[in-house]
């Protein structure tokens, strides 16, 4: 089976990783093709047996039947762009090619949400948690067009779970900053115990709110934040961590939640509060702690700072459950069910609803509205209110 894996962007994330791996484990040559618009990804993190090629839809077409593919494998993050010049293409050539969809975000903003031509043209619609497939917009999607697919954990089964190895209980954490909730310092603040200590992953040089924070609650010799890590980096650092501390802004995007997966996987227990998403990961008070406010995050965050013991117990909870429910040869083996179900099919056109349309257009037209009053405003004002707004919030009680 030959397939062509295409996406909008090559970037840092979850998306193109996973497209990575799962391309890697269906290559039937030397070489894995990927199409992309616009790559910008540093290609010394790209797997030397995968090829990047830039493209647009006329050309992806070409390459489809002068090398047989058998089908597309298309990855819908936050672009569509190329998606969208592909489909023109086929409609010029009046040909349809069988086409695979990943939704790889939850579509909080209109940027993430499904096209018309996505829902058109995809034979099969891949969601990666029940909170995406079940939202009311992909409603019009036919149901035997529509499966869901966990993204299960590539992390070796090897590693062993292990005790603290400090004095002090070590809170981590790994995310960009757009994931960091607004309160993430005063929340770690607020945890009941004097030995602690918290390390921040994956944060760029652009944290001057976070910054202030910090020093706000003179935890300075407390806090540790690191930029973003190799993944090999990444990992060692999980494994030294006690406790995950995960509170995300509600309106963040995260999906099922690699970064909970790999404190799973090394056996640490997990306090949770954000957006529906990577709640399916957890079973509250059994393999994790999903939290519904700040009192009751800072309550188990405590009590399993307080309780070694505990800690062990929910963090093996945790393994098992991500072992059992989100193993990624599962996933490989529901893809390639997936991939056979399609060549099966004759490929054809869903049509959409008037409404469909109408609902579609003018969500178009207010997201355009607001790009552009967006570019209206120099990036220096956009700062300057972002900073005002922070410090309004560090006024009011969350």
């Amino acid at each position: 089976m030959k397939i062509l894996y295409v996406i909008d962007k090559i970037n840092i994330g979850g998306a193109t990783d996973y497209l990575f791996l799962l391309a890697l484990e269906n290559m039937t040559e030397s070489n894995v093709l990927v199409a992309c618009k616009q790559n910008v990804r540093n290609f010394e993190s790209i797997p030397l047996n995968i090829s990047i090629v830039l493209m647009n839809g006329k050309s992806i077409c070409d390459l489809f039947v002068q090398q047989r593919f058998d089908l597309i494998h298309w990855f819908k993050a936050e672009g569509s762009e190329l998606f969208d010049d592909f489909c023109k293409q086929m409609i010029r050539e009046d040909r349809l090619i069988p086409v695979v969809t990943t939704v790889c975000q939850y579509p909080r903003e209109f940027k993430q949400r499904l096209t018309p031509n996505e829902i058109k043209y995809s034979q099969k619609i891949i969601f990666i948690d029940k909170h995406s497939l079940n939202k009311k917009l992909n409603n019009e999607i036919l149901v035997q067009r529509k499966k869901m697919i966990y993204f299960g954990t590539k992390l070796s089964l090897d590693i062993q779970t292990t005790s603290s190895p400090h004095e002090y209980v070590l809170f981590g954490r790994g995310s960009s900053l757009n994931k960091c909730h607004p309160k993430l310092i005063n929340w770690y603040h607020s945890i009941g115990i004097e030995n602690k200590k918290f390390c921040i992953v994956g944060i760029g040089s652009n944290a001057e709110w976070l910054d202030v924070e910090v020093s706000k609650y003179r935890l300075n010799e407390f806090v540790e934040i690191i930029p973003h890590l190799p993944y090999n980096e990444w990992l060692d650092k999980v494994s030294s961590f006690d406790i995950f501390l995960y509170q995300l802004p509600l309106d963040s995007y995260s999906s099922i939640d690699g970064t909970m997966q790999a404190a799973m996987m090394y056996g640490k227990p997990i306090v949770y509060y954000g957006p529906e998403p990577p709640k399916e990961l957890l079973i509250h008070g059994e393999s994790g702690f999903i939290a519904k406010n700040k009192d009751e995050f800072v309550e188990y965050a405590t009590m399993l700072a307080n309780d070694a013991e505990l800690r062990l117990k929910i963090g093996n909870n945790a393994r098992e459950r991500l072992q059992q429910y989100f193993d990624w040869q599962k996933t490989i083996e529901s893809y390639k069910n997936i991939y056979l179900e399609i060549l099966d099919l004759t490929p054809t056109i869903q049509r959409l609803s008037l409404i469909f349309y109408a609902n579609y257009y003018y969500a178009q037209l207010v997201f355009k509205i607001r790009v552009f009053i967006s570019k209206l405003f120099s990036k220096s004002f956009k700062k300057y209110i972002k900073i005002r707004v922070s410090k309004l919030n560090n006024l009011i009680s969350i």
